[in-house]
């Protein structure tokens, strides 16, 4: 994909993203990797995504260098660089504050995985990592430590949440669901405790879905 497709695509993600309730306004942030140039897209800082352009995406090396674009990189710019450095598998990041996942991260507790839909999506708990400063060199550190090596999601301690992916289109679609499968546990902790699905069957789930996602990209 050329860059300016993956700039489009990257606008249109951040658009659907604040569509979504994920986040409002200018908060909130979205990258992608480019895997032949290995630049990287990012959302600008503090423009509503409504109102941004195809060129109002930025486009920064790893070393958060500016190579194109008229705007300042998102200043969680240090997050996602670290992010995409320390995990080659992934070429996308979206940081949101999404209401009940927020909440989460507020109280600093773990999602369980009570739902069918996290167990398949995320293979265990979604862990809720420390508080960092915002846009601090501290926030890729301490995140991807509470993330793994092969996590998809996060929650930043009294902060948003965090979900990786190959795809701008897969890791919106795992923002969503983290979101709306945390309004499910929460709302369950109204009528009793949430019950975890037990190991074995959140790695059956896990792995048959991750089987279907291979083939699709097969």
């Amino acid at each position: 994909m050329m860059l300016l497709e993956l700039r489009h695509e990257l606008r249109m993600t951040a658009l659907e993203m604040m569509k979504s309730g994920l986040v409002v306004g200018a908060d909130g942030n979205v990258s992608a990797r480019d895997p032949q140039t290995g630049h990287v897209v990012i959302t600008p800082s503090g423009m509503p995504y409504d109102q941004i352009e195809d060129d109002d995406v930025v486009v920064i090396d790893l070393d958060q260098n500016v190579l194109f674009g008229r705007n300042k990189p998102s200043s969680e710019a240090p997050m996602h660089t670290y992010l995409l450095k320390h995990r080659p598998d992934i070429h996308a990041v979206m940081h949101t504050h999404a209401h009940y996942a927020t909440l989460f991260a507020v109280a600093n507790k773990d999602i369980p995985p009570a739902t069918m839909n996290l167990a398949a999506q995320f293979a265990g708990p979604v862990r809720c990592a420390p508080y960092a400063r915002p846009g601090s060199d501290e926030m890729g550190p301490t995140n991807i430590k509470y993330l793994g090596e092969k996590g998809r999601a996060v929650l930043i301690g009294n902060h948003g949440s965090l979900c990786v992916a190959t795809t701008l289109q897969k890791v919106l679609q795992l923002s969503q669901i983290l979101e709306e499968n945390a309004r499910i546990v929460y709302e369950a902790s109204m009528i009793g405790q949430p019950v975890s699905l037990p190991k074995p069957e959140i790695t059956w789930i896990n792995d048959l879905v991750m089987s279907w996602e291979n083939a699709k990209v097969g």
